[in-house]
C-alpha cells in the first residue's frame, strides 16, 4: 500500500474553481488550467439556492476517453514517498525523502508511454533511483522500468526476514539493481542484489519461515569481504491467479538456498569457479588409509575455498566399510605368504598378487594351510575338488586329479583369506587413520587453522563401487 507525505493518502489532483493543481511531492509551482465554458461542468460547491444536478449516466465501456489528459512534464522537487506493506506483522515501511526528477509524457492515450527518472534518499544514507517508461493507464500492457538501491540499511527489512526466514536482521546493507519488463501481461524480471556484512539476529517464530539452515547458506554465500552477490531472474504471467511478484522472488530465492544447503560443496565449487563436482568427498582404496594424488588435489581446492569463506568450518568424517575387512584379510595373507616365500617387504607394503602357478609358491600355500587347518582339512579340500571335477557318480581319473590339483592353490588361498580374523576395533582404527591423513593433508596446505577443522564420530558406510570408500566432508558455521 502507498501513502502520502504525512503517512496518509494524498490525491494526485486537488480541485479548485476553474483549475486543478498537480500535487506531486508537494510541488505547487506548476498548474494545469481547466477553465469550464459550459454549465454542465462545475468545480467547487453548488450554490445554496440551487439543487445539485444529478450526474449524467456514464457508459460502462466508452469508445473514447470522456476526459482526455495530456501532461507534457511533471517536475518533482524535494518530494517524499512512503512505501508500506500492511500484510506483514510487524508492518514494513520505508521512507524515501528528497525525491527529485521528472515524469514526461503522462497521457490517457491508449498508445502513450510515460518516461520517468527519479532519485531520492532512503533513510539517512541510502539512495534510490527509478527510471524507465510505461503505459500509465495500462501498465500490464507495457512496463519497462529499472530500480536501483544503494547503501540501504537491512535492519528495516526485518519484517520480511522475520516472516519468511524466521530471523531478525541485526546488521547489514543492501545494493540492488532491479529490472522489470512487462508486455501484454507477461513479466520478465532480473534482480541483482549485493548484501554486505549481513548478520542474523534473534530467531522469530513464523509459520511462513523456510526450514533451512540459513546461517550455513549465508556463510557459503559470503565472500572473504563479507559480501553476498545474488542474481535472481523471475518470470510469469500476470493472468496466473497465484501470481505475486513477492512470492515469485521469494520462491526463486528459496530454491536457490535449498540447492546450496543440500549440496554445499557443489555450491561452493560453483561460487568459486571450481569445475570439480565432487569436492564433498575423498575416496580411499579398500583397506587403505593412503591419500591418492587426485584426492590431494580435492583437499587443496577445499582448503582454498574455505580460505575465502572464513565463517565456514569443515568436518572430517572417519569411515570404514565391511568390504575393508576383505581387503585387510587379503593383504595379511599375501604378506604372510610373500614373507615365507623369501620376499623382503617394507612396513605396510602391499606385495601384490601371489603367483599360485609357481610350484615353490604352491608349497608355501599348502604349508600355511596345514599349519592353520591341519592335514586332514587339506585332504578333504583336495578330495572335494576331485569329486567336483568328476561329477556325480563318476570315477575320478588321472586327468581329473590333475585338473583338481591345478585348482587347489587358489582354493586354499581363498580359504586362508576367508578365515582371517579382522575385528571391529581394527576397522575403526583404519577409519581413524584415514581421518588423520585428511587432517594432516589439510594442515600441509598451510591455509586452514585448527579451529576450521573438526573430526567427527566414526561412521560405517558401504563401499560405493566395491573398490573404494568415500569419506564425506560436512560444512558448518564457526
Amino acid at each position: 500500500g502507498g501513502t502520502g507525505v504525512d503517512g496518509g493518502p494524498k490525491p494526485a489532483f486537488e480541485k479548485k474553481k476553474g483549475s486543478a493543481r498537480a500535487a506531486a511531492g508537494g510541488d505547487s509551482s506548476r498548474q494545469v488550467g481547466l477553465e469550464s465554458t459550459t454549465s454542465s461542468i462545475k468545480f467547487g460547491a453548488a450554490p445554496a439556492d440551487e439543487p445539485e444536478a444529478a450526474p449524467p449516466p456514464v457508459p460502462s465501456k466508452p469508445s473514447t476517453p470522456l476526459f482526455p489528459v495530456n501532461i507534457q512534464r511533471i517536475r518533482v522537487n524535494k518530494g517524499e514517498l512512503y512505501f508500506a506493506d500492511l500484510t506483514l506483522t510487524p508492518q514494513f515501511g520505508t521512507h524515501i525523502h528528497d525525491l527529485n526528477g521528472t515524469v514526461n509524457g503522462l497521457s490517457t492515450r491508449k498508445d502513450s508511454k510515460a518516461q520517468m527518472k527519479l532519485e531520492g534518499a532512503v533513510d539517512q544514507y541510502g539512495l534510490a533511483r527509478f527510471a524507465g517508461d510505461l503505459s500509465p493507464f495500462a501498465p500490464t500492457d507495457y512496463t519497462n522500468v529499472t530500480v536501483t538501491f544503494r547503501n540501504v540499511e537491512l535492519t528495516s527489512m526485518t519484517p520480511y526476514s522475520a516472516k519468511f526466514a524466521g530471523y531478525r536482521i541485526a546488521s547489514g546493507k543492501l545494493d540492488a539493481d532491479l529490472e522489470y519488463f512487462i508486455q501484454m501481461r507477461q513479466l520478465k524480471g532480473d534482480n541483482k542484489i549485493v548484501i554486505d556484512q549481513l548478520t542474523l539476529g534473534e530467531r522469530v517464530e513464523s509459520p511462513d519461515a523456510v526450514k533451512l539452515p540459513l546461517a550455513l547458506a549465508i556463510a557459503l554465500l559470503k565472500d572473504s569481504d563479507g559480501k553476498i552477490d545474488l542474481g535472481l531472474p523471475v518470470s510469469g504471467s500476470l493472468d496466473d491467479p497465484k501470481f505475486n511478484i513477492g512470492a515469485i522472488v521469494w520462491k526463486v530465492l528459496v530454491n536457490f538456498l535449498t540447492k546450496i544447503v543440500t549440496s554445499p560443496f557443489r555450491a561452493l565449487g560453483a561460487l568459486l569457479g571450481i569445475e570439480s563436482e565432487k569436492l564433498e568427498s575423498v575416496s580411499f582404496d579398500l583397506g587403505s588409509d593412503q591419500l591418492l594424488p587426485p584426492e590431494k588435489e580435492k583437499l587443496k581446492q577445499v582448503a582454498g575455498a574455505l580460505e575465502k569463506r572464513p565463517q565456514l568450518k569443515v568436518g572430517i568424517r572417519p569411515v570404514y566399510a565391511p568390504e575393508d575387512a576383505d581387503a585387510i584379510r587379503s593383504l595379511r595373507v599375501r604378506r604372510e605368504l610373500a614373507t615365507r616365500a623369501g620376499f623382503k617387504l617394507q612396513g605396510g607394503e602391499d606385495p601384490g598378487p601371489f603367483d599360485t602357478t609357481d610350484p615353490k609358491n604352491q608349497k608355501v600355500i599348502e604349508a600355511l594351510f596345514v599349519e592353520r587347518f591341519g592335514k586332514e582339512e587339506l585332504g578333504k579340500t583336495t578330495e572335494a575338488l576331485e569329486k567336483a571335477a568328476a561329477g556325480d557318480g563318476k570315477e575320478v581319473t588321472r586327468d581329473m586329479r590333475k585338473e583338481a590339483r591345478a585348482k587347489l592353490p587358489d582354493t586354499l588361498l581363498a580359504k586362508l583369506t576367508e578365515k582371517e580374523q579382522v575385528s571391529d576395533e581394527e576397522l575403526q582404527a583404519l577409519a581413524q587413520r584415514r581421518a588423520e591423513a585428511l587432517r594432516l593433508e589439510f594442515e600441509a596446505q598451510g591455509k586452514l587453522p585448527a579451529d576450521k577443522l573438526a573430526v567427527e564420530p566414526i561412521e560405517k558406510v558401504e563401499a560405493a563401487d566395491k573398490k573404494t570408500v568415500q569419506s564425506k566432508f560436512s560444512l558448518t558455521t564457526k
